[in-house]
């Protein structure tokens, strides 16, 4: 927590000053130096318990996981539609490569 605090406090302080030089305009005092102490221990604290904080937000999301997810209804067999047998001579794994599980590559005439 030490290391995180120290490099957000000195990328506040750095930013800051940059800013000021860049914009001419010399904002200071109390108020200032607090919210940028405030906004630093806030961050460090949120990156501190990211991990934990995640984890929280994907046990809970979990939980929703059935009511927004189900699997769609099966589908019932439409009437009409028969299974076509391949004629004699005509293997099965041969018809089932041809149709499913088509050839790749260049075409025939190129």
């Amino acid at each position: 927590m030490a290391g995180v605090l120290l490099v957000l406090g000195s990328a506040q302080l750095a930013m800051h000053l940059v800013l000021t030089e860049l914009s001419d305009h010399a904002a200071g005092g109390m108020g200032m130096t607090l919210a940028h102490v405030v906004a630093t221990v806030v961050t460090a604290l949120l990156l501190a318990h990211a991990e934990s904080m995640l984890l929280a937000a994907v046990a809970t999301l979990y939980l929703f996981l059935p009511l927004v997810w189900s699997a769609p209804p099966v589908p019932s067999a439409t009437p009409g539609r028969t299974v076509v047998r391949p004629a004699g001579g005509v293997a099965f794994a041969e018809v089932l490569l041809r149709r499913v599980h088509g050839r790749r590559g260049p075409p025939v005439l190129s």
